[in-house]
């Protein structure tokens, strides 16, 4: 396991761990080029969440995923889940217009014998 990484395999490694481990480093190495060529004139100012886009395109997500995730169907009560955590992280998450409707979309998802 490389140093530095989060995810422990327990000295079990698997596919998956591996490509988890690579993912990782993918990261790392994402954002250490990152930081290298932002000028210290820039600073904490570069890095910005611009929530008011995050939180519009949940939303969107939540009534329509777009198109690069229709291969992920069989995932859409986790893609709920995310975003509706996302929103309430964001402080979006308004519950008493979204509850019924994904309440809704989850009963649909279920099997009908359980």
């Amino acid at each position: 396991q490389r140093a530095g990484m989060v995810f422990r395999d327990d000295c079990y490694p698997t596919d998956t761990s591996r490509e988890q481990l690579n993912t990782e480093a993918s990261i790392v190495h994402a954002f250490r080029t990152f930081l290298t060529t932002v000028s210290e004139e820039e600073g904490d100012d570069c890095i910005q969440l611009k929530r008011e886009q995050h939180v519009e395109w949940l939303k969107k997500a939540l009534e329509c995923l777009p198109r690069g995730f229709s291969s992920l169907d069989a995932s859409r009560p986790w893609f709920v889940f995310w975003i509706t955590h996302s929103l309430e992280l964001l402080d979006a998450l308004e519950r008493s217009s979204l509850a019924p409707a994904v309440g809704a979309f989850l009963a649909k998802c279920q099997d009908p014998t359980g």
